[in-house]
C-alpha cells in the first residue's frame, strides 16, 4: 500500500509539532536550575580533584568541601544531589576516577538508601545533568543505553527520558511559571543568581523541636512505597559495585552515616543498632570502612541542637561545624589514630543523650466518654522526664491543667462537649528550673 504525498506531509507536520510542544513545555516548566544540574555544571569547571564526596541532599547539607579543603590542602568536590540512588552514586564516583583520577572516595548515606524504592525523578534528572555537556551524538548514545538498559527498560523512566517536564517541573501556578520563563529569558537575572546560589546549599533556619513530634526518618520513611523499611538485597548488590570499582581502581573508600538529632536515633530504639551492625559487618566483609556520625563523641564532632533544618538535614552552622570535624577525623585516620574508639555504642550514645531531645503524644478517641493520652519522649537512659498536660477546650480563650508536672504518662480526659480541643503537654526534667524543657500542641477534634 503505498502512502500519499500528502499523508507523508501530515505525518512529519505532526511530528514537528509534537516536538515543538514537548520543547515549549520542557522549557517553560523545567526549573531554571535543579540539583544534578548544577552539580555536574561545577564538576565540569574543575581542574583537579583529589577526593570526591557524593550521597544524597543529606551529604551536600553536611559538608562543604571549601572547608575540608582549606584545612587538609586538597582538592575536593561534593558530588551529592537530591534523593541520589545509589546507582547514580556509582556514576558519580565513576566519572570522577576516569575524568581526574580520584584517590579518595567519601559515600554517604542513611538508612533509607538501603531500602528498594526507585527515585524516577532523581535518576532521570541526574542523568539529564550528566549528559548535558555531551554533544548532541553522545547525547543521543547515551539516552538510548539509559533507556534499554536493564534496570530502567521495564519502568517509566525509559520513556518519561523524553519528557523531562512530567517528572520534574515548577508549581502549576500562572505566577511560577511566568517567573519560571523569565529567569530562563535572562530578565530576572538577580533571581536566577539566587537561585542558583540557594541550590545544593544548607538553610540557615534551625530546627523548632518543640513542632517535630513524632516527624523522624522511622516513622515518614517507613511505609508501603518504602517497602515497609526493609533493607534490600538489591541495595546492598549497588554497594558492592561501588566498593569493586574503587578497589579496582585504588581508590580509598570511606562510607559515611551522616549526623542527625538525637531523637532521630532515638526514634528506632534498638532496630537502631541493629542495623548499624548489619551495616558494619557488611562493610568489615567487603574490606572497606563505615563509621556513623549521629554516634560520634564529642572530642570528634560535639552534635548540637541548633545544628538542623529538619529531624534529618544540617543547616548551614551545622554544616560549617561538621565540615570541620570531618576534616580533623580524615587527618586522624590517615595519621593512623584508632578512630573507632572516637564513636559510641549503644549504651555509651543512649547515656551520652542528657537533655529531652522532643516529646509527642498518641491520642485514642474511646467511645463517647473519654480522650486517652500515650506521652512521650525521646531522651537518654539516664534521664526522668515529668510532664504537665493542658487542655484549651472549644470556645475556651486559655488552657487548663488537667495534669499538673508529673512522671505520669498516661492519661484520660473527659470533654464535656463536642468540638475542637487544642491540647498541649509540657516536658521537662526533675533537675530543671524551666517552665517546660519541651512541649507539644496538637488539635484534636472530638
Amino acid at each position: 500500500m503505498q502512502i500519499s504525498k500528502k499523508k507523508i506531509f501530515y505525518i512529519c507536520l505532526s511530528l514537528i509539532l509534537f516536538i515543538a510542544i514537548n520543547l515549549l513545555l520542557s522549557f517553560i516548566l523545567m526549573p531554571s536550575v535543579g540539583s544534578a544540574d548544577k552539580m555536574w555544571n561545577e564538576y565540569r569547571k574543575k581542574d583537579k580533584l583529589d577526593m570526591v564526596i557524593t550521597g544524597t541532599s543529606l551529604c551536600y547539607s553536611c559538608l562543604d568541601c571549601s572547608v575540608i579543603d582549606n584545612q587538609l590542602g586538597i582538592n575536593s568536590y561534593n558530588m551529592s544531589t537530591k534523593a541520589q540512588e545509589l546507582n547514580n552514586s556509582y556514576e558519580a564516583i565513576e566519572a570522577a576516577i576516569n575524568d581526574y583520577g580520584v584517590k579518595r572516595a567519601v559515600l554517604t548515606f542513611s538508612y533509607l538508601n538501603l531500602v528498594e524504592y526507585m527515585n524516577i525523578r532523581a535518576e532521570t534528572t541526574f542523568f539529564r545533568g550528566k549528559i548535558s555537556g555531551l554533544s548532541f551524538g553522545k547525547k543521543i548514545k547515551e539516552m538510548a543505553a539509559f533507556s534499554f538498559s536493564e534496570r530502567h527498560f521495564s519502568s517509566p523512566e525509559s520513556i518519561n527520558l523524553l519528557f523531562p517536564w512530567v517528572f520534574t517541573h515548577v508549581k502549576f501556578r500562572p505566577k511560577t511559571i511566568y517567573n519560571n520563563v523569565m529567569e530562563k529569558l535572562g530578565k530576572r537575572k538577580t533571581s536566577y543568581d539566587a537561585l542558583y546560589a540557594e541550590t545544593n546549599t544548607p538553610s540557615k533556619s534551625i530546627l523548632n523541636y518543640n513542632k517535630i513530634g513524632n516527624e523522624n526518618s522511622k516513622t515518614t520513611y517507613v511505609g508501603i512505597k518504602f517497602n515497609n523499611g526493609q533493607v534490600s538485597d538489591s541495595a546492598f548488590d549497588e554497594l558492592r559495585k561501588i566498593i569493586t570499582l574503587c578497589k579496582k581502581s585504588n581508590v580509598d573508600l570511606i562510607l559515611v552515616n551522616p549526623p542527625k538529632p538525637a531523637f532521630d536515633v532515638l526514634c528506632y530504639g534498638d532496630e537502631y543498632y541493629e542495623l548499624y551492625d548489619l551495616i558494619n559487618d557488611f562493610a568489615k566483609a567487603q574490606g572497606v570502612d563505615y563509621y556513623d556520625f549521629c554516634l560520634s563523641k564529642p572530642q570528634l564532632f560535639e552534635n548540637s541542637e541548633n545544628y538542623y533544618k529538619d529531624f534529618e538535614h544540617m543547616n548551614f552552622y551545622g554544616q560549617q561545624a561538621f565540615s570541620k570535624s570531618f576534616a580533623n577525623f580524615l587527618s586522624l585516620r590517615d595519621s593512623g589514630i584508632n578512630v573507632d574508639e572516637l564513636f559510641y555504642d549503644q549504651k555509651e550514645f543512649e547515656a551520652s543523650v542528657n537533655e529531652i531531645s522532643c516529646i509527642y503524644f498518641d491520642e485514642n478517641i474511646a467511645g463517647e466518654k473519654e480522650i486517652e493520652l500515650n506521652l512521650h519522649a525521646y531522651t537518654g537512659s539516664n534521664v526522668n522526664v515529668l510532664y504537665e498536660v493542658l487542655v484549651k477546650a472549644p470556645d475556651a480563650s486559655d488552657f487548663t491543667t488537667i495534669q499538673n508536672y508529673s512522671k505520669n504518662n498516661k492519661i484520660t480526659y473527659m470533654p464535656k462537649k463536642h468540638g475542637n480541643y487544642i491540647i498541649r503537654v509540657n516536658a521537662k526534667t526533675p533537675e530543671s528550673q524551666n517552665d517546660f524543657d519541651r512541649y507539644y500542641e496538637k488539635k484534636i477534634y472530638y
